[in-house]
């Protein structure tokens, strides 16, 4: 491509129009009013990686993980830059794939040689992407596509232990609640984005309202997705500092905690403080 074709490119994409946007809302968060959503947004950003290595199985296994904290850097990326009603959609992506990962089980393990034999087998695969998912390997592997979320939160309560904490906070209501609060902005419905200044003639634009919006659902979002991921490992989680997975410090657990609500946050300390009884 010709410079005078990047150049037509950017032009024509509004590339301008977007740096514009990100030097708007850069100059909103350091501002005496914006400083502390900035400060919430990067306490949860640090939050949902401080729960990196207490999701065990590194490779495919947790790809659905890591793939979810992509997506939510993602979504603030795209609040950063305008785009409202795209940073919403993402959200729910962090939600649906927090859940995959904290539900489903493994699947099966091969340990036949140093290779990585999942993805030796992964690209020989039958692909299923009409059938549900019913382990992570058939998930990241075969191709499967995700099962609906009401059917992945019926799998991660099914302890005793994950029952008691939905009971006592209200997990799968609040669950429920934030995924219909962004449902309007993954469809184009128009009605919500419309009153709320998420889309107004098509136009990129800064929108003050709009990013105060997206900060309180994507701490939401956040705080149930580190939520659900603490409630389904830390039980097994170990606390010997060598466990490549599995394993989560002190200092993240307490960096993943401080963002949750209280009660949230003291049922999931309790549950790591009796992992080994």
């Amino acid at each position: 491509m010709l410079p005078g074709d990047i150049s037509r490119l950017e032009a024509t994409a509004g590339v301008g129009a977007i740096a514009g946007v990100a030097a708007e809302t850069r100059a909103h968060l350091a501002s005496s009013s914006g400083l502390r959503l900035a400060a919430q947004l990067a306490d949860h950003l640090s939050a949902y990686n401080a729960t990196d290595d207490v999701v065990p199985f590194f490779g495919d296994y947790r790809l659905a993980h890591t793939e979810a904290y992509f997506q939510l850097q993602n979504s603030v990326c795209l609040a950063y830059h305008g785009f409202y009603s795209q940073a919403f959609s993402t959200l729910r992506s962090v939600c649906e794939l927090s859940l995959l990962q904290a539900s489903l089980p493994e699947g099966a393990t091969f340990s036949d040689g140093p290779v990585n034999v999942v993805l030796r087998l992964g690209s020989c695969a039958s692909q299923h992407s009409g059938q549900d998912a019913s382990s992570l390997e058939e998930w990241a592997v075969d191709g499967c596509r995700t099962p609906k979320w009401p059917q992945m939160l019926k799998r991660l309560l099914g302890s005793d232990t994950a029952r008691r904490f939905d009971t006592e906070t209200q997990l799968a209501a609040r669950l429920q609640e934030s995924l219909a609060s962004l449902d309007p902005y993954v469809h184009a419905r128009g009605y919500l984005r419309s009153a709320t200044g998420l889309s107004s003639g098509n136009l990129l634009r800064f929108s003050q309202e709009s990013l105060s919006l997206f900060g309180t659902r994507m701490m939401c979002a956040t705080q149930l997705s580190v939520a659900m991921l603490l409630l389904a490992f830390l039980p097994t989680a170990t606390s010997h500092p060598e466990a490549a997975a599995g394993f989560i410090d002190d200092g993240d657990l307490l960096m993943a905690l401080r963002v949750l609500p209280s009660k949230d946050a003291k049922l999931l300390r309790e549950i790591y403080n009796e992992r080994d009884r």
